[in-house]
């Protein structure tokens, strides 16, 4: 005889899972309650620091001190002070004394984390970098607090933020019913591009043939270029001889004009000899009429006028500065 295993106490994968994962949280749990407590220093804690905060922020006894990631302490008393301040007064480990220093501070150390969660916020000890000058026994130690919701709203200036914000989305407004105004002006200029797109489109179609007038044009102008090119060549063997006989011209003048300078300047010299031998023969006529085997019956004589001209030889002279 088989007797069936109720449904009811049949265990579905989902909850072993479950299981696992709630069995595996608790043995965590009291896997940090065992190290927060073997990991406590087994030194004499006979060294002793004061800080003054406005609240607890967490802080309760046995709250952990740290010191870059290493116990160094716990809290061992939280309470009120007349000021109505809280006094947190921390036992820390003597063997570390090099590192208690003037000028050393406290920091609230509230971030969510496991050991958080089991033992509360803790504290992180920070050490000055004065190496001279050590904290005496129950010295009082600066805390850097947290800040709160409201310091941390006027440090990041929520306020003026949200005011550009709001300026921001008034002019988005702004611009989006100018646009609204100027949408008749946009349509206006769509259907004027539109035609610009049409004429385009014409031009695109006219351009072809353009193309090919200016084609021709360009063919007409190389034969020109090259009829030209001919035309220059032909000509330029009748230049080059027409060239040659005015420069043979040019040399002949020259040389005319070299003879018939010397020419002048002979023809003072000549002019003189002339008019010396006209002289001469006036005189000799003069003679020849006064002899008195040629002198005449008559009385009257005959006087030939002698004309001394002057000579001129600036008239004559080649040398142009004269």
């Amino acid at each position: 005889m088989s007797f069936a295993k109720p449904k009811a106490f049949e265990t579905s994968l989902q909850d072993k899972i479950l299981g696992i994962v709630v069995l595996t949280a608790i043995a965590l749990v009291i896997y940090a309650i065992y190290l927060n407590r073997v990991s406590a220093p087994q030194h004499s804690m006979k060294f002793e620091l004061r800080a003054h905060v406005n609240q607890t922020y967490g802080i309760v006894e046995d709250s952990p001190v740290t010191l870059s990631g290493v116990l160094i302490g716990k809290v061992s008393r939280v309470e009120l002070t007349p000021s109505g301040q809280v006094e947190i007064r921390m036992q820390l480990d003597g063997s570390y004394r090099s590192f208690y220093r003037k000028d050393s501070v406290i920091q609230i150390d509230s971030k969510l984390g496991l050991s958080t969660v089991i033992s509360g916020s803790g504290l992180t000890f920070i050490p000055s970098q004065n190496t001279n000058n050590l904290l005496g026994h129950k010295s009082l130690v600066k805390v850097i607090e947290p800040k709160s919701f409201e310091e941390l709203i006027e440090q990041w200036q929520v306020e003026k933020i949200a005011s550009q914000l709001t300026s921001i989305v008034d002019s988005l407004a702004a611009i989006t019913q100018t646009i609204e105004q100027n949408q008749q002006h946009i349509a206006a200029s769509l259907q004027q591009a539109d035609q610009l797109t049409a004429s385009l489109q014409q031009s695109a179609a006219v351009l072809p043939n353009a193309i090919q007038q200016f084609d021709k044009s360009l063919q007409q102008i190389e034969l020109l270029t090259g009829q030209l090119g001919q035309t220059a060549a032909e000509l330029e063997r009748p230049i080059i001889q027409a060239l040659n006989q005015v420069e043979s011209a040019a040399k002949r003048g020259e040389s005319a004009i070299q003879t018939a300078e010397l020419t002048l300047t002979d023809l003072p010299r000549l002019m003189d000899e002339v008019e010396y031998t006209l002289i001469s023969s006036r005189k000799l006529m003069h003679t020849l009429d006064n002899h008195w085997l040629l002198k005449s019956t008559s009385e009257q004589k005959v006087n030939f006028p002698l004309h001394n001209n002057l000579i001129d030889d600036r008239l004559y002279n080649s040398n142009p500065s004269n």
